[in-house]
């Protein structure tokens, strides 16, 4: 398979099993030192995969094989993205990811997928960063995200970025977290200040919005573990739990986080995905959910979104 690629020989075996049908991962990661040829393995991937008439190979033939030319670097095919970075050594910005995102809001036009590569993903600011975070914990149906990246350990993730964040509030006095660029129709303070019965170390905001990944939480709301109802797939530090036999809620992204849950960081690395931190310490600590049935969000960093958001905002004023 793609013999004019050298070497790689596991990871193009593993990637021609991806060409078939069944349950495929909704993101991939090419990371090596540069000069490997990881990008050049993502884009024969990238063509393969959307191609009409696929077998190990793109066929050349078909419509979509001819919008794709590896070549020439010429991408005119609309169910493919590219992410570069501007210039070399430039980091990929926020403005990128988020027209990103905006492409992969419509459906496949010629492919029964979109597929969005990603170069330099280790390269990034902060802001761009925690905009693919959230695009990869809730990614659109129908496509597929190839990562390319020097090294997996500057990728960063929601839990690094709260560890570091750290020393620079009260470390007596729990905090908060939202995403900047989403309003809701939260009262942050009440969130913020409800009293538990017990000692918590984590509080999150859950609603019952329909999505294909769920927390799963017990009768006393105690976090006991995560499902993806589409593919099967179960987290949880307790072993053969069921999901069927708990209380499954979506994650709003906003939570409060207690001065005890940090020191169980302190042993984490760089970069690390908070909700995998919350699961791996569930059953040590009490993270618990608050549920909030009339949870509204909206997205307000694509331009599009303004004018929406600015009548949403004035409909929270006005029901003060």
């Amino acid at each position: 398979m793609w013999d004019d690629i050298l070497g790689h020989e596991q990871n193009k075996e593993f990637l021609a099993r991806l060409l078939q049908p069944g349950n495929r991962p909704h993101a991939l990661l090419f990371y090596g030192p540069e000069g490997i040829g990881k990008k050049q393995l993502a884009l024969r991937f990238a063509k393969t995969f959307l191609c009409q008439k696929p077998d190990e190979h793109p066929c050349g033939r078909c419509e979509s094989c001819r919008l794709i030319n590896l070549a020439e670097h010429s991408f005119a095919h609309p169910d493919f993205i590219l992410v570069e970075q501007e210039a070399p050594g430039k980091d990929l910005k926020i403005e990128q990811i988020k027209e990103m995102s905006r492409q992969t809001a419509f459906a496949p036009a010629l492919s029964s997928h979109k597929v969005c590569v990603i170069d330099a993903a280790d390269r990034m600011t902060v802001e761009a960063a925690n905009s693919l975070l959230k695009l990869l914990e809730e990614p659109p149906r129908g496509v597929m995200f190839l990562l390319c990246a020097e090294s997996r350990e500057k990728l960063l993730e929601t839990g690094g970025g709260i560890r570091k964040a750290w020393p620079l509030f009260n470390q007596t006095e729990p905090i908060l977290i939202h995403n900047v660029d989403i309003l809701s129709n939260v009262d942050l303070k009440k969130f913020y200040q409800m009293e538990s019965q017990n000692m918590i170390a984590a509080r999150l905001m859950v609603s019952e919005r329909k999505t294909k990944r769920y927390l799963l939480f017990d009768d006393s709301m105690r976090l006991v573990g995560w499902t993806n109802i589409e593919t099967g797939e179960v987290k949880s530090p307790y072993p053969d739990l069921n999901p069927k036999d708990y209380k499954m809620y979506a994650f709003s992204g906003i939570h409060m986080v207690a001065p005890s849950l940090f020191p169980l960081m302190e042993n984490e690395p760089d970069k690390f995905p908070i909700m995998d931190f919350y699961l791996k310490h569930c059953d040590k600590v009490r993270i618990e959910g608050y549920v909030k049935n009339d949870l509204k969000l909206m997205d307000v960093g694509k331009q599009e979104t303004l004018k929406e958001a600015e009548a949403f905002l004035k409909s929270l004023v006005n029901s003060l």
